[in-house]
């Protein structure tokens, strides 16, 4: 497995543990740092991590349902090939999505505007499958 390298970054204290492995993976892949095809070990991240399987696990059912990976059954799981248009679509999602964190108040129009904004991105997610 490619080396994974987890670079020391501000992560909001609400995040489960699940949320913070499910990150760290997907940045990975999306910075090249885990290739196409490159298979991620399980026991491995584990031990990194100083963590069970079981968010590991459960990261990895996540980021197969967004396209990140392809889980083998008994085999593990192996990085999907991403496009340049699928990187460039996670980042710009990314940055609407902190940028209305960033400046969230509640008010009526941003109330309106997150769920707005998870239903384009799970239309967005859904898409990309269907053309994988």
């Amino acid at each position: 497995m490619g080396e994974l390298i987890v670079k020391s970054k501000q992560i909001e204290r609400h995040q489960t543990l699940r949320e913070k492995i499910l990150e760290t993976i997907r940045e990975a892949i999306l910075k090249g740092d885990l290739k196409p095809g490159e298979k991620v070990a399980e026991p491995e991240l584990a031990e990194r991590f100083g963590i069970s399987r079981t968010p590991i696990r459960e990261a990895f059912r996540q980021l197969e349902s967004e396209g990140y990976l392809t889980v083998i059954p008994r085999k593990g799981a192996v990085v999907a090939a991403l496009s340049e248009r699928d990187v460039q679509e996670f980042y710009a999602i990314k940055s609407i999505l902190e940028g209305t964190q960033q400046n969230w108040q509640p008010k009526t129009s941003q109330t309106r505007t997150l769920p707005s904004l998870n239903r384009s991105m799970k239309g967005s997610r859904k898409l990309h499958k269907k053309a994988t």
